[in-house]
């Protein structure tokens, strides 16, 4: 049975626009650097939230394989 797995991510308040960025790159590629599908991750996406109202600046969305993975 596959996971579902959504997440929200939020900076502290001090964390500079850099950061914010390099944080972003380091999150597309999170899966690949987990082994990917071999690792049992079948979707991985991290968005930028459009919407900052509640603080919420990425969304992380994967499917794993099952818990294990």
């Amino acid at each position: 049975m596959a996971l579902i797995h959504g997440v929200l991510i939020s900076f502290k308040k001090d964390t500079t626009p850099k950061e914010q960025e390099d944080i972003f790159g380091l999150y597309q590629k999170l899966d690949q650097e987990c082994g990917g599908v071999d690792a049992g991750i079948f979707y991985w996406r991290v968005a930028k939230n459009l919407d900052l109202r509640k603080g919420v600046h990425l969304f992380e969305l994967a499917v794993f394989r099952d818990n294990e993975a």
